[in-house]
């Protein structure tokens, strides 16, 4: 089904207030489309406590029935995924992750790329290993029909409202540990 025809800036006024002033509803947001779940995400003051409430909500979201890994792999860059540790990840998480790890090449990507930014943050520490994290460039477009918003997203950084936010580091004896469990 598709969204009533509303002037798209009073419909984006819309979404950036579900965003802030009713915080980030995990239950909500399963179920809005690609496109009103990518401006959530986008807010830079997304009211969230931390990147794995968003992480959570990312899961709930991919994994509603009918959902095209397409729509997927264009959301899941705008979740912070180094600020989660993914090795080792907290049980609820650990078998969605798994789930829509194998649906999405893009997921698999950003859940690899934040092993490794943690891994060298257990060697070099947060300050040096975030200095020479690549950033990776982000969906062309929000919104179906809307002009080209990409931009740089920095997912080691964390939100503005997310005040215990690190990248976690992760040993060798996590990653063993991980792979035995």
């Amino acid at each position: 089904p598709t969204r009533p025809r509303t002037p798209p800036r009073l419909w984006e006024k819309l979404v950036d207030g579900m965003a802030y002033f009713f915080g980030f509803e995990r239950s909500t947001a399963r179920w809005v489309d690609a496109a009103t779940f990518s401006r959530m995400l986008s807010r830079k003051k997304l009211k969230v406590d931390s990147e794995e409430t968003v992480l959570r909500a990312f899961l709930d979201w991919a994994e509603v029935p009918g959902r095209e890994a397409k729509s997927i792999d264009q959301v899941a860059p705008l979740v912070r995924f180094p600020l989660v540790r993914v090795c080792l990840p907290d049980g609820a998480i650990k078998d969605a992750l798994s789930r829509v790890y194998r649906r999405s090449p893009v997921v698999k990507a950003l859940v690899q790329e934040a092993l490794a930014l943690q891994q060298e943050v257990s060697r070099a520490g947060e300050a040096a290993a975030c200095a020479t994290f690549r950033r990776k460039r982000l969906i062309s477009a929000i919104a179906a029909g809307s002009a080209d918003v990409s931009a740089d997203v920095d997912r080691s950084k964390k939100r503005k409202l997310c005040v215990n936010d690190a990248v976690p580091g992760v040993s060798a004896a996590d990653a063993a540990d991980a792979l035995m469990a």
